[in-house]
């Protein structure tokens, strides 16, 4: 019995370290953390984006999330820096990073900067939301003729976008 014992131990023991090993990676709490913002809870979704982040530096991708996460909890300066990380370490996510880096500073009120990173993330994909928010970005600066175009390609691009 002993020796059977000693047998499930060298069996399952490292079958239980491998299993420790991989909900550490950064990719599990990535995951997490988008588990956790589809569920609505960015609060926690931000903790799990922090959490890849320290078992990877480099991690362009949590560091957007973290960033879009941070936006809904209303820390738009968190959100800022984030997305900056983001477009310095991966050009590829530059777009997203600009669009929702122009979310934040809309929530700030910065409408010339929210204007600014729009019209990037639509340099590098010209999306019908981007050019509704850049719309509505100089709707609230006042620049009714720069709105105004905006809103016609938004629902060029979307017809079924009710909001322009």
């Amino acid at each position: 019995m002993k020796r059977l014992n000693t047998l499930l131990l060298f069996i399952f023991f490292p079958c239980m370290l491998l299993a420790q090993e991989v909900i550490e990676t950064p990719e599990y709490f990535f995951q997490q953390g988008i588990n956790s913002g589809v569920e609505g809870n960015f609060a926690q979704s931000v903790e799990f984006f922090s959490k890849a982040i320290e078992k990877r530096p480099g991690y362009a991708e949590a560091y957007l999330y973290r960033g879009i996460a941070k936006n809904e909890t209303g820390d738009f300066e968190g959100a800022i820096r984030d997305l900056n990380i983001t477009i310095e370490l991966d050009p590829a996510f530059s777009d997203q990073a600009h669009f929702f880096r122009g979310n934040s500073n809309a929530g700030l009120y910065r409408f010339r900067e929210a204007i600014d990173d729009y019209t990037l993330a639509i340099y590098k994909n010209p999306d019908y939301l981007a050019f509704f928010k850049r719309g509505m970005a100089n709707y609230y600066q006042k620049e009714y003729h720069r709105a105004i175009p905006d809103f016609d390609i938004t629902i060029r691009l979307n017809p079924d976008y009710e909001e322009a």
